[in-house]
């Protein structure tokens, strides 16, 4: 005798949160890549905050605050 299997509807899913935190995470790391690629050594110890004083930051390497960045991800469709 075959076990019928039915699919389950997440009605409660957090993907869409955990997306928004992989692409905050990316818009970080491509901004400090931009960043280091303009002025090596100007940011020797700087540190990337991800979620903490905002989506992401930036600290220079006497922890002072340098940058805030909100990020808004909306998903489109064509």
């Amino acid at each position: 005798m075959e076990e019928k299997i039915t699919p389950r509807v997440l009605d409660n899913s957090a993907l869409g949160s955990w997306a928004g935190y992989v692409y905050q995470g990316l818009c970080g790391i491509y901004h400090c890549i931009r960043l280091i690629g303009e002025d090596r050594d100007k940011y020797v110890g700087y540190k990337l905050f991800l979620d903490s004083y905002e989506d992401f930051a930036i600290m220079n390497d006497a922890d002072k605050l340098v940058s805030l960045h909100p990020v808004s991800y909306t998903h489109l469709t064509l």
